[in-house]
């Protein structure tokens, strides 16, 4: 083996039948709809049923909700009655209601009993237990923060099955704390493969990173279809870019579900704009006071708030600007210095300073050409 390459590298042949599987689930239909006959045929083994049940699950649980909300929380008791038949299933060894169980005493604070059942999961060889250790580790819940030990404890995870959550959590250790993003990249990407729309979102995001918009792109509108909602925001600009207003309006309407802010200035565009909906200024007034109410100290919010003001209100479109501004949106801070330079050069020049050591590219240049960067 390559001494450069990571031991994880491999892809286990069970990955592989959860990669067909959830090829399967996006080219479903409803003439030919995700059941399992259609994926491994009429005789399928255990391992097949147990990958077209972990790619369901990626799909309906993982996505709609962030993990752990998602494929646990969701599920975790809300009464005495629920309570008690949850301990009833976990006593008669259902794995899930212990997992469950666990993670409802996670977002209880009560970070000892969910290491112990997390530790009693992983002794049954349940990736799902490896995933929750990790967790736990990694945020020093419990225990004292240790992340080498999580690392190993979402690489035992990934050895079992091919964790889809474990590789997600690997790809963000090599992205964040080892500044590997071609490392990060492999783990999201056979991580999104099964199906988790967080990682189909990171893989969007990398593709984008090197200069591929078509194939990040296509990535993020794969995570946007499971309702991934961090990924609505970057498909719906790219078709309102692109002139594509129906397919941005469709997107945008979707986007609604998730009651965020930048949905609404999203929505308050459109209409005031009469983009792939009918004109209506009002309607899009409104939308967009209740996105800043929502979000009045987000940077990013504000500068989409400029710009759905370009060439209609140039008061408002600079009011935006300068808010985002004065919270270090770096890209707003590069545009409203580019406004400011010949009035106040000073104030101008602190602006696009900051915004250079944030990493804007054309905040770089700018100052580059004063040779005030290097």
């Amino acid at each position: 083996m390559d001494n450069n390459r990571c031991f994880l590298d491999k892809v286990s042949d069970f990955e592989k039948l959860k990669y067909h599987a959830a090829n399967c689930f996006d080219n479903c239909t409803e003439e030919k709809p995700y059941v399992i006959e259609s994926v491994f045929g009429e005789n399928p083994t255990y391992d097949e049923q147990l990958a077209f049940t972990e790619v369901h699950n990626a799909h309906y649980r993982y996505n709609q909700l962030l993990f752990p909300s998602g494929p646990y929380l969701h599920a975790a008791p809300r009464t005495q009655e629920d309570y008690d038949k949850l301990v009833e299933r976990a006593n008669s060894g259902d794995i899930y209601s212990y997992l469950v169980s666990a993670w409802t005493m996670w977002v209880q604070n009560d970070y000892e009993g969910a290491i112990k059942l997390f530790r009693y999961v992983a002794d049954f060889g349940d990736s799902e237990g490896f995933v929750g250790l990790g967790w736990l580790y990694r945020r020093g819940e419990g225990v004292e923060a240790d992340i080498s030990q999580a690392v190993s404890f979402y690489e035992q995870a990934v050895l079992i099955d091919g964790n889809d959550q474990a590789l997600l959590e690997l790809g963000q250790y090599y992205q964040s704390e080892k500044n590997d993003h071609e490392k990060a990249f492999e783990f999201y990407l056979r991580s999104a493969k099964q199906g988790n729309a967080f990682s189909m979102h990171n893989v969007g995001e990398y593709y984008l990173n090197i200069g591929e918009e078509t194939e990040g792109i296509k990535w993020y509108e794969k995570s946007a279809s499971y309702q991934f909602f961090p990924a609505y925001k970057y498909v719906i600009q790219y078709h309102l870019d692109s002139k594509s207003n129906d397919i941005a309006a469709f997107f945008a309407k979707e986007y609604l579900k998730s009651n965020e802010p930048m949905s609404f200035a999203f929505m308050g565009e459109l209409y005031i704009k009469g983009l792939g909906v009918e004109k209506d200024i009002d309607k899009g007034l409104d939308y967009i006071k209740k996105a800043e109410s929502m979000g009045s100290d987000d940077g990013d919010l504000l500068l989409q708030l400029a710009r759905v003001f370009i060439d209609i209100d140039e008061e408002k479109e600079l009011d935006y600007l300068y808010k985002a501004a004065c919270l270090r949106q770096q890209t707003a801070e590069y545009l409203y210095a580019s406004i400011l330079f010949n009035h106040d050069r000073q104030a101008a020049l602190s602006l696009m300073i900051d915004s250079a050591s944030q990493g804007n590219k054309h905040a770089q240049e700018f100052l580059e050409n004063y040779g005030l960067y290097r």
